[in-house]
């Protein structure tokens, strides 16, 4: 996990990714590999799979925020507008 977050410190996003899916055999259940992966794979513009990932983190931990706001941002780009502004709302009240 370490090694993967000094990666993306230090620009190698797609290593980056390639750490985290190293870790994500080790660790499958863990929203927070399955986010990073996924937000890795957004700054790439990799959005199908990116957006795979963060509904995998969004099933994993239904109760944070921050998978819901990268999943709004993965729609944003694909052009679902008003799924995006719903999954907003979603982590707004989660947040609280």
């Amino acid at each position: 996990f370490m090694i993967a977050e000094r990666q993306r410190v230090n620009g190698n996003l797609q290593q980056s990714i390639d750490t985290y899916k190293k870790a994500a055999h080790v660790a499958h259940d863990s929203r927070t590999v399955q986010y990073n992966i996924g937000l890795m794979l957004l700054r790439l513009n990799q959005i199908d799979l990116a957006e795979n990932h963060a509904r995998k983190a969004i099933n994993l931990d239904p109760f944070r925020s921050q998978p819901y706001k990268l999943l709004a941002k993965i729609l944003e780009k694909k052009g679902d507008i008003e799924g995006a502004r719903h999954l907003y709302q979603i982590a707004v009240s989660k947040s609280l």
